[in-house]
């Protein structure tokens, strides 16, 4: 995106509690909190998930494209340990490390396993941005935010066949995702520059209203998804 943004692939009776005391693993992992660390990890997650349903499914791929999603895959598996330390879980490496191999030996069954495994186990709180504000002051807001920020680099037809990871059309790609794994991409992929401390500068109700926006397509139509 010009300016400042930049997109870059985040769970009673005595008796009861005393039984699953016993029954609870020793290093049981803390109850979900919606902390932005643990937003940011389950959204990484959902990420990694529709990656690797492009590379598995998306016919139109070229070698590059396709190279391109298996870097950033690799490069967010090599992040997941910190990702959960961020959020108060165990790094848990040698889980990442099945991860890594079966991503290495392009074992997508087991890697798409492990992820809806990762997925199940930390849900994805978006409070706040689902569902889409779709009221019409929303909607202008977000029409305003994707001419000044988004429409340079991700505009219709923009996604070179030769760059492995090209800025792609955001209304295509608000079509062809589930809403749950669009948000993840609005909630993660947007960065801003030295001045947000490269934080995501949009409020939730920003990204609701650009989710809302690119959903109903270049010419306003509501999304039947």
């Amino acid at each position: 995106m010009p300016r400042c943004l930049k997109v870059i692939g985040v769970a009673a009776a005595a008796g009861v509690l005393a039984l699953a005391a016993v029954a609870a693993p020793a290093a049981a992992e803390p109850a979900w909190p919606a902390s932005a660390a643990a937003r940011a990890l389950a959204a990484e997650i959902r990420v990694m998930r529709g990656d690797l349903r492009r590379l598995r499914d998306d016919a139109a791929l070229t070698a590059a494209q396709a190279e391109g999603l298996r870097l950033r895959l690799a490069g967010a598996l090599a992040a997941l340990p910190w990702l959960r330390r961020e959020a108060g879980h165990p790094p848990e490496r040698e889980a990442v490390a099945a991860l890594r191999r079966a991503l290495a030996e392009d074992d997508r069954a087991a890697l798409g396993a492990g992820l809806d495994t990762l997925a199940a186990r930390h849900p994805l709180d978006l409070t706040g941005i689902l569902p889409p504000d779709d009221r019409p002051e929303a909607l202008a807001l977000a029409a305003a935010l994707h001419e000044a920020y988004c429409a340079g680099c991700h505009a219709a037809g923009a996604a070179a066949a030769d760059v492995p990871l090209p800025a792609r059309d955001l209304f295509a790609e608000a079509a062809e995702q589930p809403t749950e794994e669009f948000a993840a991409r609005m909630l993660n992929g947007i960065r801003g520059d030295h001045v947000t401390a490269l934080e995501n500068p949009f409020a939730a109700g920003d990204l609701s209203a650009l989710i809302a926006f690119y959903r109903r397509g270049p010419r306003g139509e509501p999304s039947r998804r």
